[in-house]
């Protein structure tokens, strides 16, 4: 699936929506289960070395092996947004989504990454948020689906990996009055896809007020 979207994007000298969503698609199928895997493992070799098991390099040989999966598979998705961002573009949408898609790869690098690796790539995911939340203020309804994507994957950055779970909270309550407003001017599809992310940000809200009552 991903090499044939692959090949029919570059197939195309403009950029399609539907075609960007459908490689996002692709890619978020074979990436999801390695981070999984990633986290898991990780969380399997801390114990492993407290208890000073003899398992404890196998479970980093593993770790290592499903890290650089990681890192070969979102390099690569990274490298199609850039040829996306070199062609012409129909739409503004087709812009965010190239930005808030680097976002997210740079995210999984930085989940992997250590020392001036992880920050350059948690520092690149930020400046590719920052940069589609700004262009989808300007030009989608607040209540659109992608509008209120980029919100909960740029809270989840500040979550998971700064560790600042008031500003991702902040978030998550920002984008939950979002989807509150101009659901008129969406699409069906789109407004279906809005009310499946107002239960995603609203269960992610309630995990980050148990987590910050629990400190």
């Amino acid at each position: 699936m991903v090499d044939y979207m692959e090949w029919l994007i570059k197939s195309h000298p403009t950029i399609v929506v539907e075609e960007q969503n459908l490689l996002a698609s692709a890619y978020k199928h074979v990436l999801d289960p390695l981070r999984s895997s990633f986290k898991l493992l990780k969380v399997e070799l801390q114990k492993a070395e407290e208890q000073k098991s003899p398992y404890s390099e196998l479970n980093k040989m593993f770790l290592q092996q499903v890290g650089d999966e990681i890192r070969t598979i979102a390099t690569r998705a990274l490298r199609n947004v850039d040829m996306d961002m070199s062609k012409e573009h129909k739409c503004e949408e087709s812009w965010i989504i190239s930005l808030k898609l680097t976002g997210d790869y740079f995210r999984y690098l930085s989940e992997i990454g250590k020392d001036d690796d992880r920050v350059r790539d948690y520092e690149h995911s930020q400046v590719a948020y920052k940069q589609a939340q700004s262009l989808a203020s300007k030009h989608l309804p607040q209540s659109h689906p992608l509008q209120l994507g980029i919100m909960l994957n740029s809270a989840t950055l500040y979550h998971t990996i700064l560790d600042k779970k008031e500003v991702a909270l902040d978030m998550i309550s920002t984008a939950l009055e979002f989807a509150k407003t101009d659901l008129d001017q969406v699409s069906r599809v789109n407004a279906k896809q809005t009310t499946r992310l107002v239960k995603v940000l609203t269960a992610y809200k309630i995990r980050l007020e148990d987590e910050m009552r629990g400190e």
